[in-house]
């Protein structure tokens, strides 16, 4: 059995970290994301100005490879005060902080995984 896929470059992003707390997202529904799955750690939230409906390249359920995190599907949204940016979801409060350590301050490259139609079949 063959599998391709083929990786697009979208650019080079600001990626943060959160946990599925009150505190971090909102207060009622923090289980949930906004595209409706149960939050998990193979997911992450894009800022409002990056999904197609509001002019960007992504949509809900998009796989992304991100530098140094790996890959992740996009489920979720940040508040819309947020730009250009990739919050991925930790587990714990020490994940975060080691996850602050690590890309604090830096952008990261982010891939958009894409499975070609002729290949899905």
């Amino acid at each position: 059995m063959s599998f391709l896929m083929v990786a697009l470059f979208m650019g080079n992003f600001v990626v943060t970290s959160y946990q599925a707390v009150p505190e971090q997202t909102r207060p009622q529904g923090f289980e949930w994301t906004a595209s409706g799955e149960k939050t998990n750690v193979h997911g992450v939230a894009v800022s409002q100005d990056m999904l197609k409906r509001n002019g960007g390249d992504f949509t809900f359920g998009d796989m992304v490879w991100i530098e140094g995190v790996g890959l992740k599907f996009i489920n979720d949204t940040m508040n819309a005060r947020h730009k250009k940016r990739f919050d991925v979801l930790v587990p714990t409060h020490g994940a975060e902080v080691k996850f602050d350590r690590a890309f604090k301050g830096k952008k990261l490259k982010v891939w958009l995984i894409r499975v070609p139609k002729e290949m899905s079949k």
